[in-house]
């Protein structure tokens, strides 16, 4: 018999289209933040259109803020998390000094987004990060945005610096005691009241524990009529010169090098000390005779820096909610919550050897060391069966993204007849506020949705986890302080025998504590 052979064509692949961003910084002025989105919107929806290979997904736009850092980009910061999500393949933007100013971030980005696949085209210097050459040149241009940025950063600082020579320079922030009225101190007289109740109980004998139990014990309330009285607040009054109508300037200062950090001045800069600024609450006498009062009392210890301060900032009172501090009695460092010193009878949590948080961690290590299989693993796979039910459920979530384009072209087109005067200005007004009332209730549902879906962050958390536990050692005979930082984010003590760590992933385990002594 003769074979017969027959052909199958192969299925024909369908094209998928690249899903490409935008990103944009736009005007604070909120009537031309509109007009400058809607600008670049038309720019990139026209750019994209007609494309057969590429897609619109979305316009990012953060309002004109600094650009040293991503910290304060919110929008920037969607952008990102939506790549790592694979929800967007290609990113467009104006310039490098719109996308980062520092070199050090911007190739930070560039790079860990090529490695989810993600490139990006930066229209101005008709730089591609598809082409391998891209990134010696990114660099270059890159450290010229980022030394103009440097120098617009050093002309601000240099002008504020004339105006606190001439004693000129306006207040951005007011304290306890003052309103600020047109950056200028007003006083508050119920607050003032207060100021100099805690000025003459101190200099009349009573101790700051017994001025902030009273302070508390009356509900007195804080600046902005919230938190309790606390040994800082009450010396942060008691040593401020401002009380008196002076003002210091440049009690802190902003390094010169990149990254920028505010540091408080031991002479390393200029201060300036300025009499009768504003109107003084408290006389000179009793100013100066609280600062005599103050230096007397001033433990010898005072000035010595803690030897071990890791748990700082990450402990936290399982009872009141309270922060932990540290305190060091017969050779041995504590931490005990800050509400339990100042007063015992709203709060039970007593102080806790900070040797017995290090046993107790290390514990946790070696367990989670020696059961990362049994204790890890099933939680990534709970996670990612809970991300994709959440997907599944959610049908509608595709539709909010083309709901919002949908917006987007109108608000842009209202934008273009405005330009061409065929709508007035109060037409145009009051179209866009109902288009970009409903464009934020839909991004509010949009973000909704991302944040119910937390899986993704939570799995590449406890990825990392696994990993941080893979490559540290078989088995901890003591505390480590580098593994210590890398996964703990939070403490939380009671009046139990256990205390609670809070890990990286949002993972949660008490570990049972050897309780030596009080």
């Amino acid at each position: 018999m003769q074979q017969q052979i027959i052909t199958i064509a192969p299925l024909p692949v369908s094209e998928k289209k690249t899903r490409a961003a935008a990103y944009v910084r736009v005007s604070t002025n909120k009537d031309d933040q509109l007009n400058s989105f809607a600008a670049q919107y038309i720019h990139y929806k026209k750019l994209l259109e007609d494309s057969i290979s590429e897609e619109l997904v979305d316009v990012y736009a953060d309002e004109g803020i600094s650009g040293t850092t991503t910290k304060e980009r919110d929008a920037f910061n969607k952008l990102i998390s939506d790549c790592e999500q694979g929800k967007i393949d290609r990113i467009y933007t104006k310039s490098i000094s719109r996308f980062a100013r520092n070199t050090t971030e911007c190739l930070k980005y560039v790079r860990y987004l090529k490695s989810l696949g993600v490139t990006i085209y930066f229209e101005k210097e008709n730089l591609d990060t598809a082409n391998e050459e891209t990134e010696f040149r990114l660099t270059m241009l890159e450290s010229h945005a980022q030394e103009e940025s440097f120098s617009i950063s050093k002309n601000v600082r240099l002008g504020e610096q004339y105006r606190m020579e001439r004693g000129e320079y306006l207040l951005k922030n007011t304290l306890y005691g003052y309103d600020l009225v047109d950056h200028q101190l007003v006083i508050n007289e119920e607050e003032a009241e207060v100021v100099r109740r805690i000025y003459r109980d101190y200099t009349t004998g009573k101790s700051l524990r017994q001025i902030i139990h009273e302070l508390n014990e009356e509900q007195i309330p804080k600046h902005g009529d919230i938190g309790i009285w606390s040994r800082r607040s009450v010396l942060y009054i008691l040593q401020n010169e401002k009380y008196v109508g002076d003002q210091m300037y440049r009690k802190r200062y902003r390094t010169e090098t990149f990254p920028f950090k505010r540091m408080k001045n031991y002479g390393e800069v200029d201060a300036y000390y300025v009499e009768d600024s504003h109107p003084a609450i408290i006389d000179r006498a009793t100013f100066e005779a609280a600062q005599t009062l103050r230096q007397e009392r001033r433990p010898a210890t005072a000035d010595k820096v803690p030897e071990y301060a890791t748990l700082k900032g990450k402990l936290k009172c399982g009872h009141c909610g309270g922060s932990f501090k540290q305190e060091k009695a017969y050779g041995e460092r504590y931490w005990g919550c800050s509400t339990y010193s100042f007063d015992t009878t709203k709060c039970g949590v007593k102080k806790i050897p900070e040797s017995e948080i290090f046993g107790a961690f290390v514990t946790l290590y070696n367990k989670l060391k020696l059961n990362k299989k049994v204790i890890l693993q099933p939680i990534i796979n709970q996670l990612v069966t809970l991300k994709n039910s959440l997907v599944a459920q959610n049908a509608d979530f595709a539709g909010l993204d083309e709901k919002i384009m949908l917006i987007n072209d109108q608000l842009a087109l209202i934008a273009q007849l405005r330009q061409k005067g065929l709508m007035d200005e109060e037409t145009f007004r009051t179209k866009s506020n109902e288009l970009n009332n409903s464009l934020n209730s839909l991004r509010s549902q949009r973000r909704l949705f991302l944040n119910n879906n937390e899986a993704d962050k939570a799995i590449t958390d406890i990825k990392k986890l696994m990993g941080i536990i893979d490559k540290g050692p078989d088995r901890l005979t003591e505390f480590d302080e580098d593994i210590f930082e890398r996964i703990v984010t939070e403490i939380t003590a009671d009046e139990s025998e256990v205390i609670q760590f809070k890990l990286i992933g949002g993972l949660v385990i008490k570990e049972k504590i050897e309780r030596k002594k009080r």
